[in-house]
């Protein structure tokens, strides 16, 4: 009970505070239940099983996670990945890897990896999300047009989409119909009824109208799948002789290292939007213990849903409360509504999933990144989203890491040259610093940072940054002892100028190198600062 615990020693555990939690942990379970199903059935396997592991993972995460605000539950980062384990070994194999994955997440906590995975290179994990998101936006189309089309597990990315193109002239009018009819209803209810969550509104628009048109040639959940039971999620064991160890090892290594680079940048993100710090090992522990648990309940793999997150933050959600109640809500929907979801299109579920691809393929900021950040940067980032499409995600992470060490190493090996010629820039500072103080008058804080503003350092840097007395009128940022910067290091320092600009406090930037400045201009960051 690690998050109630600290929930109570927060004394987040008053009544109103409960309350508030209580209403949150609703909401995201209204925009989790579309999702799960959507999910599952990307995944390769029964609606009802994104279901279940929303459920046991949104609970356990909520309750023995490193987050108060953490929502757990099937992802997409996950759905590439898992329908190939659920077509190569059924889903016992499914069962088994996501099982294997949880031991491996526990013995990660154990031996304290939670620090080591979020330093994940910024440029790697675009790049991951843009290929990933790119799988899920071509696969789904067949679902969404109604196409006669089915997919090995091991297609090519390119054979995929030359096959849909050469099956547009067998479209299903009517799901077509259906499929634009949901997107089209998501984004006006996301436009102008914000209040209620655009993909539950899609649903219940596009069902209806399907169910009074009385039209059976379009694919249901019913009609694909059977009913969804009523009944809460019982106890059965995984079978283990199904599937041998050798063949299913690496595919749980897999999902443990998805699960937790997804599950720690959620928790990052949540942590900037609540000034809060999330314990990274105890996170780690709580994912584990998630997907031990949920393979013998009839669910699969989860972690943290950064969207689910988010929102459960924005609807007042500051505690574990929130989680366990959304777990709650989903049981009881499925107690009380599971007949009513048969009658869900799969292209209205495959529709949902098209906006949840194209936002995971965050193509702004992919640009950005491919227009504005060091040439090394980039050669990662399109190199680690070129791998994920056309070989596989996991050696796509891997290799992008690699890469980001090996130009790291060679950034280091050029500053060493450097530190010989020594710095010329860096002169002044006493006078400089003077004249500063003298405009904000002597309310000013200075951050001399020495060394190279990289992605290993980003942490510390910001925690350096993080400033927990009134605001200065004044900050100076002295860059002459930074030899180079790169993009996550970029993207930290702009969000720190950011928050500082706004709350309006004044910043400088003091014997910064040419190379640093033209970069910190690219970035547009240079409008937020005092010349």
């Amino acid at each position: 009970m690690i998050a109630l615990l600290s929930a109570y020693r927060a004394n987040l555990l008053t009544v109103q505070n409960i309350k508030q939690n209580i209403i949150a942990g609703i909401i995201v379970g209204i925009i989790s239940l579309p999702l799960s199903m959507a999910f599952a059935i990307a995944s390769g396997v029964h609606p009802a099983s994104g279901i279940y592991t929303a459920i046991i993972a949104g609970f356990l995460v909520g309750v023995f996670g490193g987050t108060q605000v953490q929502i757990s539950g099937p992802t997409g980062a996950f759905v590439i990945i898992l329908a190939n384990i659920t077509a190569q070994h059924g889903f016992a194999g499914l069962c088994y890897a996501t099982f294997l994955a949880g031991i491996l997440l526990i013995l990660m906590s154990l031996f304290n990896l939670g620090s080591i995975v979020k330093y994940m290179p910024y440029p790697v994990v675009v790049g991951f999300t843009t290929g990933v998101g790119l799988l899920i936006f071509v696969n789904q189309w067949p679902s969404f047009l109604g196409l006669p089309v089915q997919f090995a597990c091991n297609a090519h990315f390119f054979y995929k989409i030359k096959m849909i193109f050469l099956s547009l002239t067998k479209i299903h009018f009517a799901t077509a119909f259906c499929g634009y009819l949901s997107l089209f209803i998501y984004f006006i209810s996301q436009k102008y009824i914000a209040k209620i969550p655009a993909t539950l509104t899609s649903l219940v628009i596009v069902t209806t109208t399907l169910f009074i048109s009385k039209n059976t040639s379009v694919a249901t959940i019913g009609s694909t799948f059977g009913n969804i039971s009523q009944s809460f999620p019982t106890f059965h064991m995984i079978d283990f002789h199904s599937v041998s160890l050798f063949s299913i090892i690496t595919p749980a290594c897999t999902i443990a290292l998805l699960c937790a680079i997804e599950s720690l940048l959620s928790a990052t993100v949540a942590d900037a939007i609540t000034n809060t710090k999330h314990n990274s090992n105890q996170e780690l522990f709580g994912q584990g213990l998630a997907n031990i648990v949920a393979p013998f309940f009839g669910g699969f793999a989860s972690t943290g849903a950064i969207v689910r997150t988010v929102t459960n933050i924005r609807s007042g959600g500051n505690c574990s409360i929130a989680a366990m109640s959304h777990s709650l809500f989903l049981m009881l929907t499925i107690f009380f509504c599971a007949p009513l979801a048969t009658h869900i299109p799969l292209c209205a579920l495959a529709a949902i999933l098209l906006v949840i691809a194209f936002n995971m393929a965050d193509l702004d900021q992919f640009m950005q990144i491919t227009y504005h950040a060091p040439w090394d940067d980039v050669i990662v980032l399109l190199f680690t989203c070129f791998l994920t499409i056309m070989v596989d995600l996991i050696f796509a992470v891997t290799f992008g890491a690699l890469l980001s060490m090996l130009f790291f190493t060679l950034r280091m090996y050029q500053t060493s040259k450097l530190q010989e010629k020594s710095f010329i820039f860096a002169t002044l500072w006493k006078e400089s610093i003077t004249q500063v103080s003298k405009t904000c008058e002597n309310n000013t804080i200075h951050f001399k940072i020495k060394g190279p503003f990289f992605f290993g350092a980003a942490d510390k840097l910001e925690q350096a940054f993080a400033i927990t007395e009134d605001d200065p009128a004044c900050i100076v940022f002295n860059f002459a002892q930074v030899p180079f910067i790169d993009m996550t290091g970029l993207t930290i320092f702009q969000k720190i100028v950011q928050q500082f600009y706004r709350r309006g406090v004044k910043i400088y930037i003091e014997s910064a190198n040419e190379r640093i400045m033209k970069k910190i201009k690219k970035m547009n960051i240079d409008q937020f600062i005092q010349p």
